[in-house]
């Protein structure tokens, strides 16, 4: 370029035949790795800048990277307070494949802010203010233009700023169908941009809002119980430090096992420079060299961050390319865990949580029919006492214990009779909690008319025995039967009164239900 002084830039060369630019927006990308990139270029230039911030604004400086996606405004801001771009990065910062001088951090490709901006917009705006530098840039493309005119140079407007100036803000505006634009899809892209940037959040050295909401990883709780081969044993943390050097690579990081089975936790993380490149949120990476078959014990339990230096990566940073040496690396790791003092991966395959006996169970089970009793005792003593409100107390104690004798009917474990009104229409709901192994459905429930009273009767059976309460350990914790059962009593009232409500088919939602939770 002609223009050599940071004074006098008035324009950037965007060197590439304008029809390629079209190409951008068709190729295959995830919503999350198209804003990396942007958070990729500000963290790269906190990380290039950090002792002159430092200096300028004290030890108190905080690095905050902030996203907005605003569907009504048909827009996406990413704004950012660390290094700005500074001149000679402004030169190369809108030709496509420039490669930085230095492409051994987080900007590497010199495809990234491009790419992405297209992929998600018909125009983005850049605008810039670099350290040490009195000048603020602002650059705009626009799709359309570029391509109706082949442009292959950009103007560039300038504005003076103070010298310790310094931020960066991408704007981009006239969203293509590859935004997200659902609130599903935004808690998608936040979990997974809270995911990929973990380390650096964690550390406290960045700040990362989307849409107004510091990001945050919860990190997942790691298996504290006796090797499976001693279950009388002292129990440890099933963790294993991976610490494994080569001449051409290295892998750094840990292996453990979930305190519970989670599809979302379970799998790997795969990490280089300190972001994730696989296995990110609920797109965990499921080696069989670690994991084993898919859905097994192991595969459902295991988990782990293994930041992996030496192997290159696809130019949208999603995936690692070399996947026969990415291999090799997870069999030395295989290795390590297998020749531990405890192998980590056969606990996976043979742990399982312990469960009460039976006898255990029963007991358990008396003191919820027990405490559904109570609740139902109290609540006809409410009804009773506004309903006898200026009768006398002593003879409104007396009802209310009498009441009691004759609605509750007993069953293998207890039945609960409740009567309530509802839309003009009365309704007798017989609730019995069985423990019946022959009955194979969580709950079923039968309703008729009772042509005398006008009154709905519904008949509903709740089975302990069904394998949800024992695949899920509720048994280990007595308190949380109720909100369970109390869950399971409002889906069979929402059935019977939609029903009545003309809701055709109603009874499907407890089949399928049924089917899912047996099954």
């Amino acid at each position: 370029m002609e223009n050599k002084t940071a004074d006098h830039l008035d324009q950037v060369s965007i060197k590439f035949r304008p029809g390629a630019y079209g190409v951008y927006r068709s190729m295959k990308n995830k919503a999350w790795f198209a804003l990396a990139e942007f958070v990729d270029n500000a963290l790269q230039s906190y990380l290039d800048n950090k002792e002159q911030l430092l200096a300028i604004e004290g030890e108190g400086f905080s690095f905050h990277i902030s996203i907005r996606v605003s569907l009504e405004e048909d827009s996406i801001t990413i704004r950012d307070n660390a290094g700005g771009i500074s001149y000679q990065n402004f030169i190369r910062a809108f030709e496509p494949a420039n490669i930085p001088l230095d492409n051994t951090g987080l900007s590497e490709f010199g495809m990234g802010m491009k790419i992405a901006s297209i992929w998600f917009a018909d125009k983005y705006i850049v605008r810039s203010s670099a350290l040490s530098e009195d000048v603020e840039r602002l650059v705009e493309f626009n799709l359309a233009k570029v391509m109706s005119e082949e442009k292959e140079v950009l103007d560039v407007q300038l504005r003076p700023v103070s010298l310790d100036s310094h931020y960066t803000e991408v704007v981009l505006h006239g969203l293509s169908h590859n935004a997200p634009a659902r609130k599903q899809q935004l808690t998608k892209v936040k979990d997974h941009l809270a995911s990929i940037y973990r380390k650096f959040l964690k550390t406290g050295e960045l700040t990362l809002s989307f849409n107004g909401e510091p990001l945050k990883y919860e990190e997942p709780e790691i298996l504290y119980a006796p090797y499976a081969d001693t279950p009388d044993g002292p129990a440890r943390l099933w963790k294993e430090e991976i610490n494994i050097v080569t001449e051409d690579f290295s892998v750094v990081g840990f292996v453990g096992l979930l305190k519970e089975m989670n599809a979302i936790n379970s799998g790997f993380s795969l990490f280089r420079r300190g972001r994730i490149i696989e296995g990110s949120h609920d797109e965990k990476y499921h080696p069989r060299i670690l994991s084993g078959q898919a859905g097994s014990p192991r595969d459902k339990r295991l988990f782990g961050d293994l930041e992996i230096s030496g192997l290159k990566v696809s130019f949208d940073k999603g995936s690692f390319r070399q996947v026969e040496e990415l291999e090799a690396i997870l069999e030395l790791v295989k290795e390590q865990l297998a020749f531990s003092d405890h192998n980590l991966l056969r606990q996976g395959d043979k742990y399982r949580k312990v469960t009460l006996n039976k006898e255990a169970k029963e007991k358990i089970v008396a003191k919820v029919t027990e405490k559904l009793k109570s609740k139902s005792k109290q609540r006809e003593a409410r009804i009773k006492l506004q309903e006898n409100v200026n009768s006398l107390e002593a003879e409104t104690e007396e009802k209310i214990a009498t009441a009691e004798v004759s609605n509750v009917l007993q069953s293998f474990v207890g039945t609960v009779t409740e009567e309530f009104e509802k839309d003009g229409r009365d309704y007798v709901l017989n609730l019995h909690v069985v423990q019946n192994p022959a009955i194979i459905n969580l709950y079923e429930l039968t309703y008729s008319e009772d042509s005398n009273s006008n009154s709905i009767i519904i008949h509903a059976t709740i089975n302990l025995d069904h394998t949800f309460f024992g695949e899920h350990n509720i048994f280990l914790n007595p308190d949380s039967f109720e909100p369970i059962i109390a869950l399971l009593k409002a889906l069979i009232i929402s059935e019977v009164i939609s029903l009545s409500q003309g809701t055709k088919f109603g009874g499907n939602i407890r089949l399928n239900m049924n089917k899912l939770l047996t099954n």
